[in-house]
């Protein structure tokens, strides 16, 4: 497996002209403001979203990872 290297800003905008570039983020950071050309394909919904910060905050980070992998593993089949 290659693997993975780091990149200019410039050379990663080049890039996305010609490439398929995703934005994972959730709807709303996505419609807050996006790279011109990405397209949204969120790991989490706004009110997933909410959730794993509230965990964070209440429980910590380990939690929250795991509060994060339980939203997002079922989608992932």
């Amino acid at each position: 497996m290659a693997e993975a290297q780091s990149i200019g800003v410039e050379e990663f905008l080049e890039l996305a002209e010609t490439l398929p570039l995703f934005d994972v983020r959730t709807p709303s950071e996505f419609s807050n403001g996006h790279i011109p050309g990405a397209r949204n394909l969120p790991l989490f919904s706004d009110d997933e979203r909410v959730k794993v910060g509230t965990t964070y905050n209440r429980q910590g980070s380990q939690e929250a990872i795991l509060t994060g992998l339980e939203l997002v593993g079922p989608k992932m089949r």
